[in-house]
């Protein structure tokens, strides 16, 4: 089986970064006998699989995304031979020379119309329903991403495989004190704290704007409401935080005991999990949160809303809070940072829940239909 797949998302800072990495490199180290085409946009990351034999890296340097998704990646795939093609985000070529898979996200574009430009969502709310039915397999992130489709687009999809993302190995406790002791000191963390991995910029054709989706807000006020009740602080990692909580809480909002820590860097993530006593994430509406995946793979406690990708990712470790309540977070946050046991077992339960999500396992799920699909063409 020859497989092309679509690289483009690479190029994002985002969380569609480490999807791509993860699963392309999980897929290609579990069928060595299988044959890869990486395409790739820019040349930023030509080269990362070029110790795989089974591996050729493609590039195309065509600016245009759509021309990109819809010209360049058939043509490679038809110059290739390829039996497949497969894009780990939500856009698949039109015509092809062989069939098209694709990944499945929230439909955010139809809930959540205000967090975007107009004619992105636009275009968006076409493409997205003629994707999945031009593609011969969909892969939701996660079952509450399957099912939110399903219910928002009244499609059945049933030509779908759900197939999660995962925290790669550097998410794990950490048994060494004096990295943690040093990263402490590096960001100036002297007191236990609370963790908030968010982000709150997105862009508005080509113009950055405020992002609400990942709700810090209900955080910051849940915080307020007990931080002269706990010893600890409330850590916000993600930039522009501060700026944004100052607009939706107004200039005079109080910020004692709360911390920016601005963009830390993806390598320094796993000392960040272990560092803190606590991991919260509000956001009421993800499809596969990878702060989720990652704190409770480092063996966090971690709290979450009671609703979408973070209640489906962390369901059975975490501690579900009533979605865009800040009171009820408020008591949970107290309760758990008060209680030592509640976080050791919270911990435990963690590395139970994170185990069961592997790049190794989605990416066998992953060959596995897409070996379907083939021997259904021939």
């Amino acid at each position: 089986m020859k497989i092309a797949i679509m690289m483009r998302a690479m190029d994002k800072d985002s969380g569609f970064r480490a999807l791509v990495d993860g699963m392309a490199r999980a897929m290609v180290q579990a069928a060595p006998t299988a044959k890869f085409i990486l395409i790739y946009q820019t040349n930023k990351w030509l080269g990362r699989f070029s110790a795989y034999p089974n591996v050729k890296e493609v590039l195309v340097s065509v600016k245009s995304p759509l021309f990109w998704d819809q010209c360049a990646v058939p043509w490679v795939a038809w110059k290739e031979n390829a039996d497949v093609i497969f894009n780990t985000k939500f856009f698949a070529p039109l015509i092809s020379p062989c069939p098209v898979t694709m990944g499945l996200q929230e439909p955010s574009w139809f809930t959540r119309r205000e967090e975007y430009d107009r004619w992105d969502a636009l275009y968006q709310r076409i493409m997205i329903p003629v994707s999945i039915r031009r593609c011969a397999h969909v892969f939701p992130n996660s079952r509450f991403i399957l099912e939110e489709n399903r219910r928002v687009l009244k499609m059945s999809i049933e030509h779908s495989t759900v197939t999660y993302s995962a925290a790669d190995e550097r998410f794990a406790p950490s048994h060494d004190s004096s990295a943690l002791q040093e990263f402490r000191n590096r960001y100036s963390l002297s007191r236990p704290f609370i963790l908030v991995v968010s982000r709150v910029l997105h862009l508005l054709l080509f113009m950055l704007g405020f992002f609400a989706g990942k709700s810090p807000e209900v955080a910051y006020r849940a915080f307020t409401k007990i931080r002269d009740r706990v010893p600890h602080e409330l850590v916000f990692a993600g930039k522009q935080i501060e700026a944004y909580l100052r607009h939706s809480e107004g200039p005079d909002a109080d910020f004692r005991g709360v911390r920016f820590l601005e963009f830390v860097p993806f390598q320094d993530m796993h000392l960040l999990y272990g560092a803190a006593d606590l991991f919260v994430n509000p956001c009421v509406y993800e499809g596969c949160p990878n702060t989720v995946l990652q704190a409770m793979a480092c063996g966090r406690p971690v709290i979450v809303a009671d609703q979408g990708g973070s209640a489906d990712v962390g369901e059975g470790a975490a501690l579900m809070t009533l979605a865009m309540d800040s009171e009820d977070l408020a008591q949970k946050m107290q309760l758990v940072a008060l209680d030592e046991t509640l976080r050791n077992e919270m911990s435990a339960k963690s590395l139970v829940r994170s185990a069961q999500f592997t790049w190794q396992r989605s990416a066998l799920q992953t060959l596995d239909a897409l070996q379907r699909v083939v021997d259904g063409r021939k």
